[in-house]
């Protein structure tokens, strides 16, 4: 569909005749850097550098010397990987190693070191005692007798159960539970009980912390009915992924933003940069007398871009003079007066 033109062009002797270039026996006069012809003599296109006129199609060695081809590869090759653009996709190591990489990283997206990595599952496991599985968990204070459901679970006779909040924090430990009364666990061959600093269990069951695993923090020596025990929960049921868009530091979630991707993260919430991401304005224009229309978009900037198209179908696009006359107003012109909503326009910025 051709495209209406409401005022006149100007392509600064840029010309474009039926989609090809202009065909001339010698070259135009008072030419600008970027102006083309087509030479119907050599049968070639041609292009002004500013200087003296070239043919488009030369071949590449008359441009540019062998020399200097491998004087470029080689400055190319001197260059750091630093110093170039950051991917854009996965690079495919092909089966190889990445070497000399950070013996100690500091930051979430950092690579690890084999050895460093070994050093932290090593240190994360020193300390810790690793106790047969609990049925259940008990996170609030509990008699410690009779059968009875624990998150969901309801306890059989000997099913070890992990107590965690009695209000007498020495009760706190493994049990036995029973139809009558509890008894603590000893059968795991450490004495006088199954207490010790860095025991760590897995719960089995439980609506809410089945899967999760739980560890004694106490540090000291324990006293089996007189020192008070400290179970906390180390680790989650689920394991969790930071999917696209998101980090994950520790137990925190945090939008992964672009730098100037156009998105903001503040205290109160995202929001979109205005600085980046373009916004929309359109309205409908025409009063059948007005050739100077000036449209309010409120957008608060100048830079825009403006457009005008037919309010019917086929709803094409014609041109008219248009101006930024201000921050939130536009000015678009026309030779004559628009009919009641013929244009509608609308203005990115």
């Amino acid at each position: 569909m051709s495209r209406s033109f409401l005022t006149s062009i100007n392509l600064n002797q840029n010309q474009i005749l039926n989609a090809q270039l202009q065909n001339l026996a010698a070259a135009p006069s008072s030419p600008v850097a970027g102006q083309v012809y087509y030479n119907t003599v050599s049968n070639s296109a041609w292009v002004w550098n500013g200087t003296s006129w070239q043919p488009t199609d030369a071949s590449l060695s008359t441009i540019i010397p062998t020399s200097a081809i491998v004087s470029f590869a080689a400055t190319v090759q001197g260059y750091h990987l630093n110093q170039f653009a950051v991917p854009t996709a996965n690079l495919p190591m092909g089966g190889y190693t990445l070497t000399g990489l950070n013996t100690a990283p500091s930051a979430a997206g950092q690579a690890a070191e084999y050895s460093w990595v070994i050093g932290q599952v090593q240190s994360a496991a020193a300390g810790i005692a690793s106790k047969p599985p609990v049925a259940c968990i008990a996170t609030s204070s509990l008699t410690l007798s009779g059968l009875q459901t624990i998150d969901g679970y309801t306890t059989l006779a000997n099913d070890r159960v992990l107590v965690t909040a009695q209000g007498t924090a020495s009760q706190n430990g493994a049990y036995n539970a029973a139809s009558g009364a509890w008894t603590r666990v000893t059968d795991d061959g450490s004495a006088p009980g199954e207490m010790e600093p860095g025991a760590m269990w897995l719960a089995v069951n439980g609506t809410t912390y089945g899967g999760s695993q739980w560890r004694c923090s106490n540090t000291g020596a324990i006293t089996i009915g007189t020192t008070a025990i400290t179970v906390v929960q180390f680790g989650a049921a689920s394991v969790y992924a930071a999917g696209n868009g998101i980090t994950l530091t520790g137990t925190t979630f945090a939008a992964n933003v672009v730098a100037s991707g156009g998105v903001l993260v503040g205290s109160s919430g995202l929001s979109v940069d205005t600085t980046v991401v373009a916004r929309k304005f359109a309205t409908a224009v025409g009063d059948g007398s007005t050739t100077a229309i000036v449209v309010t978009h409120g957008l608060g900037t100048q830079d825009i871009i403006m457009m005008v198209r037919l309010a019917t179908t086929p709803y094409s696009q014609v041109e008219c003079d248009m101006a930024a006359t201000s921050t939130t107003t536009s000015t678009f012109t026309f030779n004559v007066a628009p009919t009641t909503g013929q244009y509608r326009v609308m203005i990115v910025g």
